[in-house]
């Protein structure tokens, strides 16, 4: 049997010992309950993704990959949305109020807008993937989009129902399938 999981960073495994750039941590609840299982294991998580990306990558894996038997889906915070660029090299990028950083100074010189622990064991990981995040988006407007999303557009009331409508459209998809 297969299973495939998904969901943001805590899926993905971030900040655990075998996380490493590209690759997925084997240390995650899914792929621990998977290996307990004797179950075949699949990942398609993503760090900082928005809930509709848990969902596009999930129909997309079933769509072009293979057809799992089980789909674990821990969804993520409801204030990410994701939307579709052209001028970014993957073209679907998640925003949040993260992406509203457009240097790495603005990130680590306001701790207390952008916390996080500097002594963590991978805390060296964790600011390589924001430089990473910066650097992506650079003269593309995701920063600016996301300063206006955040200020004038969400409010807690749509956080919720996007995050319901997701949830709803991705476990009708998969009862459509036929999968657990």
């Amino acid at each position: 049997m297969k299973v495939l999981s998904a969901g943001c960073s805590f899926i993905w495994g971030s900040e655990l010992s075998d996380d490493a750039p590209g690759k997925h941590s084997l240390k995650t609840w899914p792929a621990l309950w998977a290996k307990s299982h004797n179950y075949e294991y699949a990942c398609v998580a993503q760090p900082g993704i928005a809930n509709n990306g848990i969902t596009r990558k999930v129909i997309e894996y079933i769509e072009t990959v293979d057809v799992p038997d089980i789909v674990i889906v821990q969804w993520t915070f409801p204030g990410r949305y994701e939307f579709r660029f052209n001028n970014i090299d993957s073209n679907y990028y998640s925003i949040t109020p993260w992406t509203e950083v457009s240097s790495w100074e603005e990130f680590s010189n306001n701790p207390v807008k952008y916390p996080y622990d500097k002594s963590a064991p991978n805390a060296q990981a964790f600011e390589e993937s924001i430089k990473r995040q910066i650097a992506k988006t650079q003269n593309t407007g995701v920063p600016d989009l996301s300063k206006i999303w955040f200020k004038y557009i969400t409010d807690l009331d749509s956080d919720r129902y996007y995050y319901f409508r997701e949830v709803a459209f991705l476990k009708s998809y998969l009862d459509s399938k036929n999968i657990k």
